[in-house]
């Protein structure tokens, strides 16, 4: 995914590092539990039943499973960009509501001394919401727009709005008439989770666990 799942899913794609941030040390509490002797007396485990496993396998279908999460993804992203709720999304309403959180969903993750710059610890996350450099238009020396070898809060505002108009606008509208339709947005959210089902199953199940099927971007 071009933005960091990172945004847009959920938002997309500006929230998954702050996702995996917050739970990290979370993980690394319940390795350690896990490893922890269990004192407790062993219970003998209970026989699987191979006739309800049968049935469950005949009943699952892994395409029909991943369109389902398709569309639930693309229904809870559309609900939170369409901000007037008309059944269209704007560049304005995007733009709007993927920079509604962006002081804190972003900027103090990559500000973590305040000094209003993009400081070392924040360089490696700042630059991956932007595909690692991968656009030249996105390069830190691209993004530095005054050639001072730093960004600042200023330039990283710009520099996302920018990108955010090109690559999550512009790759949603598929036929250029100004607005993203649900249809649209669901082709998009698919061509993303067909790249790598897994993934996309992954940071679905990680946005659902975090928000809440259908919650804030």
């Amino acid at each position: 995914m071009k933005i960091s799942t990172k945004i847009i899913f959920t938002v997309l794609l500006l929230t998954s590092e702050r996702l995996y941030t917050t739970t990290a040390q979370e993980e690394e509490e319940k390795i350690s539990e896990q490893q922890q002797p269990d004192e407790s007396p062993e219970i003998a485990p209970e026989e699987p039943d191979d006739d309800d496993d049968d049935d469950d396998d005949d009943d699952y279908d892994e395409e029909e499973d991943l369109e389902t999460l398709i569309n639930e993804e693309a229904q809870d992203m559309f609900e939170g960009l369409d901000m007037n709720g008309n059944g269209e999304i704007t560049r304005l309403e995007m733009l709007n509501a993927l920079m509604a959180e962006w002081d804190e969903e972003v900027w103090k993750l990559v500000d973590q001394d305040t000094d209003d710059y993009v400081d070392d610890m924040g360089k490696e996350m700042f630059l991956s919401i932007f595909g690692n450099g991968q656009d030249p238009d996105f390069s830190w020396e691209a993004m530095d727009l005054d050639g001072d070898g730093q960004i600042s809060k200023k330039e990283a505002y710009d520099n996302t709005m920018r990108f955010l108009e090109k690559d999550m606008f512009r790759g949603n509208d598929a036929n250029g008439d100004g607005i993203i339709t649900l249809e649209e947005l669901t082709a998009y959210v698919r061509n993303e989770a067909e790249v790598d089902p897994k993934v996309f199953r992954a940071q679905k199940e990680n946005n659902d666990m975090e928000f809440g099927i259908g919650g804030e971007l």
